[in-house]
């Protein structure tokens, strides 16, 4: 089932990773409408916050996961040490929704032949907008929670019944029903507030010192922050979530 995604020019990162996050837990309708559908069919765009994330060990034992673990509720599974095989499982799977519609646009990104044998950087031929491009993986998103076949990847349960359509959208409202009984929603604002990095910051007069730039604003003066004191220059951790309150 697919919640969240991010279609963007940002590499695989922890900043892309926060915006899929965000849009899972975030309505996406009015993403389809901007993107020219007039309908979304109701119930295959949910909104929930899931209950585990699986990943690597030096991308989850960081102070941004514990974020996730203590602030809501997460919880991690990580492959074994020199384990990279396992995640490859989790790879391939997501690679489902772009093999859909790849072979259907040009310029699909793939090793060329050498130019003797006659080969062609299929690459120089594209020709979709990024406009294009998103309509295509959203009307994808669609195709695929409403309808894909999981009959051959996936283990039914003892207790499901027979009849029950082994598709995303039909797996994930039985599992709702009778396995978790409600999901769990978080602003999407309080958690993108609540994801920013963090980091060392200087207090003075001048306001507060992060990466080189001063922030400043009268709310924060109010509460005393930047007040003349035997501790006028130092250092405490800060949160930037906290500079947007300038």
């Amino acid at each position: 089932m697919v919640m969240g995604w991010y279609l963007g020019f940002e590499n695989p990162s922890y900043y892309s990773n926060v915006l899929a996050f965000a849009s899972a837990i975030s309505d996406k309708t009015s993403e389809y409408t901007e993107a020219g559908f007039e309908t979304v069919p109701d119930g295959l765009l949910p909104v929930a916050i899931c209950q585990k994330i699986s990943g690597d060990k030096g991308e989850l034992y960081t102070h941004r996961g514990e974020t996730l673990r203590k602030n809501f509720g997460v919880t991690f599974t990580t492959s074994r040490s020199y384990g990279s095989d396992a995640n490859g499982i989790i790879e391939r799977a997501l690679q489902s929704v772009e093999k859909s519609f790849e072979h259907d646009l040009p310029g699909i990104a793939q090793p060329p032949k050498a130019k003797k044998q006659g080969g062609k950087d299929s690459r120089l031929v594209a020709n979709v907008t990024i406009e294009e491009l998103r309509e295509y993986v959203l009307e994808e998103i669609l195709l695929h929670n409403q309808l894909a076949d999981l009959s051959n990847s996936y283990d039914r349960d003892d207790d499901m019944p027979t009849g029950l359509p082994l598709t995303p959208i039909s797996l994930w409202r039985w599992g709702i029903k009778n396995r978790m009984g409600t999901v769990r929603t978080v602003s999407k604002k309080n958690f993108l507030l609540t994801m920013l990095p963090r980091g060392m910051a200087t207090a003075s007069v001048k306001g507060f010192c992060f990466q080189g730039l001063y922030f400043w604003s009268e709310r924060l003066e109010e509460l005393g922050f930047f007040e003349k004191t035997a501790q006028l220059h130092h250092t405490t951790n800060l949160s930037a979530s906290l500079i947007l309150l300038q």
